[in-house]
């Protein structure tokens, strides 16, 4: 019955038009979700169920945070499921991981220049647009020669089948210009692997930052590469003084709350940047 479900439940998601990775991740989570419960002695949807899931999932090899992202995806389909009426109501509330509180990762401007100095041109001109647009790996790759005009400007399809304008500089569009005279292949798209010349997969813009970091011995320092210039995309415009809302349709969220995630400062940034206010100035006479 659970395999039933579960496919019910990827058929309603598809009807609203979830993107197709969006499905694929659900299909792998609640996968490994309905496998489990098939093996299960009692196989109806209780919270003890749901808890000893979790409890499963903590003895496997894998982050608390795809523990938490596990877990998540399978308690959603069981208030699905209660939703539309096949299973009882089942309390899922404290039954996640809590997860440890830190801040998004992100580059400092030294370890973005000894990326820049090792980088080959394709790459640097990745690493341009990254820090120019702060779109996403997925939005990255579906960029075209033609995507910008000459103000700089583009169209992208986001996540959630969202249209949002990003923007380059023109330090970005001479860096671009530059890549595209480089290439003696035909294809439309704007990146493209070295040998095949196909257009660039998610993988293959992983693979290629995960060399440059390497050669600018920066691997080790900076968690998740790519989705790290998305912070500092968000940390750097936050700090010249952008305002929330610019920022979250920037970014392509639907929250300020989510786009402000990204920005957030450490407590020593923070004090840095307090160092810099007096607030006795006007009043120091008095003292």
């Amino acid at each position: 019955m659970i395999t039933q479900w579960i496919e019910e439940y990827l058929s309603a998601k598809i009807a609203e038009r979830r993107s197709p990775a969006t499905i694929t991740t659900y299909r792998i989570r609640l996968g490994r979700f309905g496998t489990w419960v098939l093996e299960q002695p009692n196989q109806v949807l209780t919270r003890a169920l749901l808890r000893a899931y979790s409890a499963y999932l903590a003895q496997q090899n894998i982050s608390i945070t795809s523990h938490y992202s596990y877990l998540n995806d399978a308690l959603v389909l069981v208030r699905w499921l209660a939703e539309e009426g096949y299973i009882q109501p089942v309390k899922t509330d404290k039954l996640k991981p809590r997860l440890p509180k830190r801040l998004p990762a992100h580059y400092t401007m030294d370890q973005i220049k000894r990326l820049l100095l090792v980088a080959e041109l394709r790459e640097k001109a990745m690493l341009c647009v990254l820090l120019d647009t702060g779109v996403r790996v997925s939005e990255l790759i579906q960029l075209r020669r033609t995507s910008f005009d000459s103000e700089g400007c583009a169209m992208i399809l986001g996540k959630g089948s969202k249209d949002r304008y990003i923007w380059i500089s023109s330090v970005t569009q001479e860096v671009l210009r530059t890549y595209i005279a480089s290439r003696t292949d035909t294809n439309p798209a704007l990146f493209v692997s070295h040998r095949q010349q196909k257009t660039l997969t998610i993988s293959g813009v992983h693979q290629s930052f995960d060399r440059v970091a390497s050669d600018a011995e920066i691997r080790n320092d900076v968690r998740r590469l790519i989705h790290s210039f998305r912070a500092t995309f968000a940390r750097e415009l936050i700090k010249k003084g952008l305002d929330a809302e610019s920022l979250r349709v920037l970014m392509g969220h639907e929250t300020i709350q989510m786009s402000l995630h990204y920005a957030q400062l450490s407590s020593h940034e923070a004090t840095q940047n307090r160092q810099g206010v007096n607030l006795l100035e006007k009043v120091e006479s008095c003292l």
